[in-house]
């Protein structure tokens, strides 16, 4: 039995009509909701291959899965998976690396262009009948700094070619043969931080990774910096880029993730400087298509 816990998948004709010529049941998350604890245990028991978006798979979940022998994980994210749990259960995971990068890196680029030409002021005020001239900035030859130079860190590189930006990329394991073939470098943390206008991260989370950009990184930002996270809340010391933030009219931070995702009880999202977006980086809906076709097709591939 196939047990789909991602709401995408479950809404996907396409994908659904692949499983079906391979799973004679198939359960679907029909909700509005992520699953979690109980129903979550309830709705994977029994059945020995899964599909999980944002579901937690850690050693509680698995002990409840006595059958299950595959999951696909749909999506980039991989923070709520228990690997090492996995691997002891000899449980199969298919990733899909790269699914959504273009939609990322795409909102990105608006991001910048956004808070550059200060499009988010410039609209507010003519909303309100204000009608301010507020001379923005051009992208064309910003250091912009890239922290993560992965799938989507690339796959911005390419984006910002025929803006002739300088480009500085910080990657604990830097692919050396792309940064050679572009003619880039791999810079240190604390330089990137310095001296770029624009910084946006694009790292996974992880403990070695938790509030990385912390009190003292952001001290080295630039006054006027333009500041982007579409890749995982818990890296930046929200309370400390808020206290930045206050201080520095000029700066501007654009995030679609937090560390606790609906935002309760952070003035971050009171600042005219912060914007926030409600995670949605990855998620087009060219994106949901083709990773929903991909995560089934490469199930089917895998029970051949």
């Amino acid at each position: 039995m196939l047990a789909i816990c991602s709401r995408s998948v479950s809404r996907s004709k396409e994908a659904l009509n692949l499983l079906r010529k391979k799973f004679k049941k198939i359960k679907l998350n029909n909700s509005k909701k992520n699953l979690k604890d109980v129903k979550l245990k309830s709705f994977i028991k029994n059945c020995s291959t899964i599909i999980i978006g944002l579901e937690k798979i850690d050693k509680q979940l698995l002990d409840n899965a006595p059958k299950l022998k595959l999951i696909g994980k749909y999506g980039v994210g991989t923070n709520n998976i228990d690997f090492k749990e996995l691997e002891k259960r000899n449980i199969k995971i298919l990733l899909q690396p790269g699914i959504n990068k273009r939609a990322v890196s795409e909102l990105v680029l608006s991001f910048i262009i956004m808070g550059l030409r200060r499009l988010y002021q410039l609209i507010s005020e003519v909303k309100k009948n204000k009608w301010n001239y507020i001379i923005g900035n051009q992208l064309t030859n910003k250091k912009i700094g890239i922290i993560g130079c992965g799938n989507i860190g690339k796959d911005l590189i390419h984006l910002l070619k025929p803006f002739n930006c300088k480009i500085y990329t910080n990657d604990i394991n830097p692919d050396k043969k792309f940064l050679k073939k572009i003619k880039l470098k791999n810079y240190s943390l604390n330089y990137l931080l310095k001296n770029c206008d624009i910084i946006t991260l694009h790292i996974p989370y992880n403990k070695k990774n938790h509030k990385l950009i912390s009190k003292k990184k952001i001290k080295m930002f630039k006054k006027n910096v333009i500041f982007i996270n579409t890749s995982r809340g818990g890296i930046v010391d929200e309370e400390c880029l808020y206290n930045f933030l206050k201080k520095n009219k000029t700066s501007f931070a654009f995030f679609d993730v937090m560390s606790k995702e609906p935002p309760k009880k952070t003035n971050l999202i009171k600042l005219e400087n912060f914007m926030l977006t409600p995670h949605i980086a990855g998620s087009t809906d060219f994106t949901l298509k083709k990773a929903s076709i991909d995560c089934a097709q490469k199930i089917i591939n895998d029970i051949k």
